[in-house]
């Protein structure tokens, strides 16, 4: 896959005007194998160059060009013991040039089907987070010094799917907790003035459940409509005690928030969300 994006920016406050050229081009492979009925193996590559070409960039050669390679590949492995029993478990190595940083990355997910139409899971996965070419070198508001996002990853769900007056709504809930290491966010200038920079937040704690609903109305002939309403509580709070803002909510998280989606479906003509 290829893309190629032209942005400009300029802030007439501080006079400072910027006119960028992000490019992106990469490859994957793919393959699976089923070993036995009961195992089944996964394995696959990426390779993705990111190239920023600007006006105001901080690199230390002054050259206005920036790279970035980033190499992945992925083992898996799905077992079923039993009918319904299903555990999967996935190794991913990634590298990252610019920075020169590897990780090994971890995935684990178990799915069990006590009855029918109910679901348990849980799963853990270990996740990294290189700052962008923007957040490292953008002139005047990026910060070279940004270290890269680590997270441990917890969740837990139960989804059950009961047939109500000839329907098949599906229901679950979803238990989530992360541990970030060195969070990427934007922030006012700790100087006072108008400015945004990246910083990173030592540890951050995240925490919540969402709620889900959904279903299907068939409308008879090719016609359909599909309704989806989610709900979320979250709790994301600031857990470096060496910060002013120990145990305060992170900036952009929303303790509560509400998605609906509506879907008119056509087999012949398409859908309107």
């Amino acid at each position: 896959h290829y893309q190629n994006q032209f942005e400009s920016y300029r802030d007439r406050k501080i006079e400072l005007s910027d006119s960028a050229t992000n490019q992106l081009f990469g490859l994957s492979a793919r393959s699976s194998r089923q070993f036995a009925g009961w195992l089944i193996g996964y394995a696959g590559a990426d390779y993705l160059h990111t190239g920023l070409t600007g006006s105001e960039i901080i690199i230390p050669n002054g050259y206005p060009a920036l790279a970035r390679n980033r190499i992945e590949g992925y083992a898996a492995a799905s077992f079923l013991p039993i009918e319904a029993l299903r555990i999967a478990a996935s190794l991913k190595p990634e590298y990252v040039s610019d920075i020169n940083r590897f990780d090994l990355l971890p995935q684990f997910n178990i799915q069990y089907e006590p009855a029918h139409a109910v679901d348990l899971s849980a799963a853990y996965s270990k996740s990294v987070h290189a700052p962008t070419l923007n957040d490292l070198y953008f002139k005047l508001y990026g910060n070279p010094g940004l270290k890269t996002e680590t997270a441990d990853n917890y969740q837990a769900a139960i989804a059950a799917s009961p047939e109500v007056l000839g329907l098949h709504p599906n229901f679950s809930v979803t238990y989530f907790i992360a541990r970030i290491q060195n969070e990427i966010i934007w922030q006012p200038d700790t100087a006072g003035t108008d400015a945004w920079y990246p910083y990173n937040i030592g540890i951050a704690s995240i925490h919540g459940v969402e709620l889900r609903a959904a279903g299907s109305i068939n409308l008879g002939g090719q016609s359909s409509l599909h309704l989806e309403e989610s709900y979320t509580i979250l709790s994301a709070r600031n857990q470096n005690p060496d910060d002013t803002n120990y145990g305060k909510e992170l900036i952009y998280s929303s303790p509560t928030s509400s998605l609906f989606i509506a879907e008119l479906e056509r087999n012949d003509w398409g859908s309107l969300s």
